[in-house]
């Protein structure tokens, strides 16, 4: 159950709109119990992926492939010494 209190007189039936304030989807979902789809807001702030490379022709090729992928979508990534592929971090909006 949840109560409001209204400062003017409500009528039956009439909406009621609560602002909840700039927050993104995990704060919202924790605090409220709800998250939006379209959240301007939404973001994941460090998240970092790692793909391993391989050893062979093949797992080169695949490697070149990927990081051509990445930087044709723009997408944040570096390289380690062993040639892992990092990629990230990135948001979600």
């Amino acid at each position: 159950r949840v109560r409001f209190r209204c400062r003017e007189a409500v009528a039956p039936g009439e909406a009621l709109h609560n602002n909840y304030g700039p927050k993104g989807n995990g704060e919202l979902l924790f605090t409220y119990g709800f998250a939006s789809a379209e959240n301007p807001l939404d973001s994941v702030e460090g998240i970092v992926v790692g793909c391993r490379k391989g050893s062979g022709r093949a797992a080169d090729e695949l490697h070149a492939a990927r990081l051509q992928c990445l930087a044709e979508h723009g997408v944040p990534h570096g390289e380690e010494k062993e040639g892992t592929l990092r990629i990230g971090p990135f948001s979600l909006h």
